[in-house]
């Protein structure tokens, strides 16, 4: 039984400013603007905007678990411990929801030992104050091991608010880097 997470978050980013953000290839597929890029090395990407309008990414990395630096956990392993992850999202073409002004943005990410799933979704709309993005956003974990079910989806799910405003924060960053 899959636990989920609802927020709503805010960016003064204009709808239409967002949406070329958050489909772009450098959004998706890279690492740019990222808060610490240096505990993420990507090994496997693609990216394709389909006739239908939707944009599709599969990111593979692999990410530390051990900050830079710091000493394993695990004194007797000299390497630092490493977690691969995968994510695909699909961001739908702008004017494609409800409102007919807004897009949605979903991504899925198989839980590491094939345990379950978590997923991501996103409705961007105009702000109601008449500037900015309001995102509604639903996070979803699924975990098919009842032992972990509990403890793992009240851990994603307690990060996911945050987690999910670093890639905004990522997505404001990459807009203004881009219109200098």
């Amino acid at each position: 039984m899959a636990k989920k997470k609802r927020f709503v978050l805010y960016t003064e980013l204009p709808v239409e400013k967002l949406y070329e953000v958050l489909s772009s290839e450098t959004y998706l597929i890279t690492k740019e603007e990222m808060e610490r890029p240096e505990q993420a090395n990507i090994t496997d990407t693609s990216y394709e905007r389909r006739d239908d309008g939707v944009t599709a990414a599969r990111v593979r990395m692999e990410s530390l678990l051990d900050a830079p630096g710091k000493e394993p956990e695990d004194s007797s392993v000299d390497e630092p411990r490493r977690m691969v992850i995968e994510q695909t999202t699909h961001v739908q073409p702008m004017g494609s929801d409800k409102s007919g002004q807004g897009f949605s943005f979903a991504t899925v990410m198989p839980l590491p030992g094939n345990i379950g799933a978590m997923f991501t979704d996103m409705e961007m709309t105009p702000g109601k104050n008449g500037t900015g993005t309001d995102m509604s956003v639903e996070v979803r974990v699924d975990v098919h091991v009842p032992a972990l079910r509990i403890r793992l989806s009240q851990q994603l799910l307690g990060n996911s608010e945050e987690t999910v405003s670093k890639g905004i924060r990522r997505a404001e960053r990459l807009a203004q880097s881009h219109l200098q």
